[in-house]
């Protein structure tokens, strides 16, 4: 074999060794609406996504309670990756992960990802912010042995004093 078939031969395999990781990025769209618990139109929604692998976050485009975004597969996101979406209508939210698959990737994005908003764990008195008072309402719960899932914030399915203490770290790191 001559110098020059070896050549050849050596930027033959070099070429098909790089040549996907040069493939062009590709776009990944991301759509849905917002809703209440109750089923109604969420009509000021908005949305933050956040990739947790590498840190990236982008706000999401909406209208009424439609929300979109198109992000980069290959630059923002890969599949895998695990996106945090955060929705809010200035009172109620919700966070919501997302594993993304390499069929989404494929197809192209995150179609009709729709987002339910209900009350803000630890926000037993419904005023859209977690305060001293919703403190001192779940204490109450906690000694009497009444449950409530939006005072539930630890998840584990009982109303106790570890409830209010998560609440009053929120309220000690929002101040």
């Amino acid at each position: 074999m001559n110098i020059y078939t070896k050549t050849l031969i050596c930027l033959s395999v070099t070429m098909v060794l790089i040549a996907p990781s040069c493939a062009a990025p590709t776009p990944f769209m991301i759509y849905g609406w917002g809703s209440y618990m109750n089923g109604t139109d969420c009509d000021n929604l908005a949305v933050s996504i956040t990739n947790l692998e590498n840190g990236k976050t982008w706000t999401a485009e909406t209208s009424g309670n439609y929300s979109q975004i198109v992000l980069t597969s290959g630059i923002d996101l890969n599949a895998t990756e695990v996106l945090r979406f955060d929705a809010t209508d200035g009172v109620y939210s919700s966070v919501t992960n997302h594993n993304v698959t390499n069929d989404e990737v494929d197809d192209g994005g995150l179609f009709e990802f729709n987002i339910t908003l209900g009350p803000r764990p630890g926000d037993v008195n419904d005023d859209g912010h977690l305060t001293i008072a919703d403190v001192a309402i779940v204490l109450t719960m906690a000694v009497s042995g009444e449950y409530s899932e939006v005072a539930d914030v630890s998840g584990d399915r009982v109303v106790t004093s570890l409830d209010a203490l998560m609440i009053l770290q929120e309220v000690g790191t929002a101040s």
